[in-house]
């Protein structure tokens, strides 16, 4: 018997490296859920540990259009900070 991860532990497994058990458990949550602001922060948590600048920002996006008061906007703006300064040259063409 295959025991699952519960939703309350998604941070923990992202926290260890285990990002695509925490995705598919996001993922399976907001299909039961709909759209929720502390999925989509911790989407782009995990996406921004596995390095996917573009998936992570799409999710903190997301998180921040369903809660403007949040701190998903400051992700954002970490991620732009990070590709500015390892991709230059999509700023600077």
């Amino acid at each position: 018997m295959d025991i699952q991860p519960s939703p309350s532990s998604i941070p923990q497994l992202i926290d260890t490296g285990r990002i695509e058990e925490a995705l598919q458990l996001i993922d399976t949550a907001l299909g039961h859920s709909g759209d929720n602001y502390e999925l989509y922060l911790l989407k782009g948590k995990a996406h921004l540990k596995n390095q996917q600048w573009h998936l992570a920002q799409s999710a903190f996006l997301k998180a921040d259009e369903l809660n403007p008061q949040g701190n998903a906007r400051e992700y954002c703006t970490l991620i732009e900070d990070i590709m500015q300064f390892y991709h230059k040259d999509y700023y600077n063409p």
